[in-house]
């Protein structure tokens, strides 16, 4: 495996588990988007310790990786091109606190998939709540450049990253 660092992208896939109704979203999203992994994050190392970055229901979080990964199913990406990790580090770090994307995430995210019509608003206002896709797609939009209307299937099985770890 090669070591992580930052602007590595984590995939996490859930189990279903009738008594844990939080993986039901999770499988409907596997099942509506197609993918396998249907939560993502940024790796972001801070004082050489990794973290990693991601939009929960609560908003963009940081969690230590150790922490994060313990008994997961999970698939980490790296982009081919050469990443400036300290402005990648803080462009992440900004975003910190910044409010879930519910609406995104459960309409217009719904919509584009069913239709291919984006209904959402333009890029910078959906820089204001983010969901997890977003949030990894906007922080690698210079691979990615419609962040805002990203497909998880494809930011999934780009051609811009390769795997350096899956983790079943």
């Amino acid at each position: 495996m090669k070591k992580i660092k930052t602007g590595d992208i984590i995939f996490f896939k859930t189990k279903f588990c009738w008594y844990k109704p939080s993986t039901y979203l999770s499988v409907a999203i596997q099942k509506v988007a197609n993918i396998e992994y249907n939560h993502v994050g940024v790796i972001v190392l801070i004082w050489d310790r990794p973290f990693v970055l991601e939009a929960v229901g609560k908003g963009i979080i940081a969690i230590p990786y150790e922490k994060r990964i313990l008994n997961k199913m999970i698939k980490i990406v790296r982009p081919y091109r050469v990443i400036n990790e300290k402005e990648y580090a803080t462009e992440a770090i900004s975003y910190l606190s910044t409010k879930y994307d519910v609406i995104g995430l459960l309409v217009h995210q719904l919509v584009y998939a069913i239709t291919g019509k984006w209904i959402g608003a333009g890029k910078e206002r959906e820089k204001k709540r983010l969901y997890c896709y977003e949030y990894a797609a906007l922080l690698n939009a210079k691979d990615y450049p419609n962040w805002y209307k990203v497909v998880p299937k494809d930011f999934l099985k780009s051609d811009w990253h390769y795997t350096i770890l899956t983790q079943k």
